[in-house]
Parts: structure tokens; C-alpha cells; sequence
């Protein structure tokens, strides 16, 4: 069983950048007609079955406790809360609807430096990375340890890739930005 889930998270994390990736996106809008919105929508609706079918499985599987650490649930709802309000108020300055596919993006694209990407470069990470760290607090398994761990060793790859993706798109401009702005943790700046 741990063989499957760890292939089934490994394809996860392959298909979320395989399909996300530039050249994949134009190949794959050409062979079917997509539009860039109807694409984009048919990823996050597939990406989210995934996700949920994967989330499913890991609920599905006997599992038991490595240790029970103290105040678990407390720590996963303060985390929760945390992570989500960090990734909602990245939404407050991108559009759901547009990073959905749910509604036309932007063209040209805009580099949003703005709200929270002041202060981080990709929020979602961010508070997604603090809710799996309460999450696996709360209930720590085999399975759960797995599946942080891969997220993990993905994350670097995925910021990488989309990094690259962003550079190609903004340039010199999205290099300063980088340069002045932490990835998914601040950046301390001194005073001199």
C-alpha cells in the first residue's frame, strides 16, 4: 500500500507541472482547440479530482498513530486558520475566478506585486506548506509522513519551474522582484 501511495502523489506532482508547463499548455490547446481559459479550467478541474480522489484514499487507509503529540488539534486549527487567510488574501489580489479558468485572464499578464506579494513571491505555497505542517502534526502516520515528505521534495521543483516560467514571461522585471521579495518566506530587509 505505501508503494501506491506514494506513486499516486509522485504522478500527482508530475502532472501538476507536466500540464501546467508552457509548451505542454500551446500542444495541447492546439490538438484539441481549447482556448487558454478553457484549458486552464479543465486543469484546475482535473487537478482538484485528483487532489480530492488522492485526499480520499489517504481517509480510506488503516493507519496508525506514530505518537500522539500534545495540543494536535489545536496546533492543525491555528495552522489551518493561518494558511487560509494567507492564501485567500492572495486572492484578494489575483482573481479566483481568472486563476480557476473560470474567467479570461488578463493580456497581456500583469507581475502582482502588490498585497501580500509584497512580502512573498507565491503565497498559496506558503499557506499551503503551513497547512500540511499542522496537518501532519495532527496525525502523524506513515502515510501522512509520505506525503509531506513528497510535497516537500516537490515544492522546490515546482517553485523552480514556475519561476522559470515567470522569468520567460516578465523578464528583468520579475528578476528584480525576485531579487527584493522572499519566495514563501519574507525576506528580512536591514535598515542601512
Amino acid at each position: 500500500m505505501v508503494f501506491i501511495v506514494v506513486l499516486n502523489w509522485l504522478m500527482f506532482y508530475f502532472l501538476h507541472s507536466f500540464l501546467a508547463d508552457t509548451q505542454i499548455k500551446e500542444k495541447t490547446r492546439k490538438l484539441t482547440g481549447l482556448s487558454k481559459r478553457q484549458y486552464r479550467l479543465t486543469y484546475t478541474i482535473f487537478s482538484t479530482f485528483h487532489f480530492l480522489a488522492l485526499i480520499g484514499i489517504y481517509y480510506l487507509l488503516p493507519k496508525e498513530e506514530f505518537i500522539h503529540l500534545p495540543y494536535s488539534k489545536i496546533v492543525f486549527i491555528i495552522t489551518l486558520i493561518f494558511g487560509t487567510i494567507i492564501i485567500v488574501s492572495s486572492f484578494h489580489i489575483i482573481s479566483i475566478k481568472e486563476f480557476t479558468g473560470l474567467e479570461k485572464q488578463n493580456d497581456p499578464p500583469q507581475l502582482i506585486k502588490s498585497g501580500i506579494y509584497k512580502y512573498i513571491r507565491h503565497p498559496i505555497y506558503t499557506g499551503t506548506i503551513l497547512i500540511i505542517l499542522g496537518w501532519l502534526y495532527s496525525s502523524l502516520n506513515l502515510y501522512s509522513l509520505i506525503i509531506v515528505v513528497i510535497s516537500f521534495l516537490y515544492l522546490p521543483i515546482g517553485i523552480w519551474l514556475e519561476e522559470r516560467k515567470l522569468i520567460k514571461e516578465f523578464g528583468d522585471n520579475y528578476i528584480l522582484y525576485k531579487n527584493y521579495v522572499g519566495g514563501i518566506i519574507p525576506k528580512y530587509k536591514s535598515r542601512n
